[in-house]
């Protein structure tokens, strides 16, 4: 969450849903990192290229944030660590193969639904959108790719 009083967000959509959006790719990072440490070979590639997709956008996320007045959290939310624990048991019960491909991309979906809000809410903004378009586009590919 952001450090700024709550209220601003609800007389500011566009920071709002930048906020949520930066928020949950802070969160599925963290999953990514620990599955990059754990990942099988057949599947690190792929965890790589979300892991490292996914902080280059969260950055220019957070630049966005920062440019329109707020102090954004850099850590995510609880659901940060609930992508870890997944990581790690995945690895323990030695699914972190390419497996895991689906759980992936199932999870992405979700991310891509947070993008679609996103872009709904920040359609007033030129500058905001056009970076969520730009990342949103390069995640689907990233998507589709996985998904064969």
């Amino acid at each position: 969450m952001n450090k700024n009083n709550h209220a601003v967000f609800a007389e500011d959509p566009t920071v709002d849903a930048l906020s949520k959006l930066t928020t949950m790719l802070c969160d599925v990072t963290r999953g990514y990192k620990e599955m990059v440490e754990r990942a099988e070979p057949d599947l690190r590639p792929s965890v790589q290229l979300f892991h490292e997709m996914h902080t280059r956008h969260t950055a220019e996320l957070m630049a966005l944030l920062r440019k329109a007045g707020d102090d954004p959290e850099e850590t995510g939310s609880m659901m940060g660590a609930v992508h870890e624990a997944v990581a790690t048991v995945r690895d323990w019960l030695n699914a972190l193969d390419e497996s895991a491909i689906d759980m992936i991309a199932s999870g992405e979906e979700r991310v891509l639904d947070e993008y679609k809000t996103a872009l709904e809410k920040t359609a007033d903004n030129n500058e905001i959108h056009q970076v969520i378009v730009a990342q949103r586009n390069e995640l689907e590919a990233a998507h589709d790719k996985i998904k064969g």
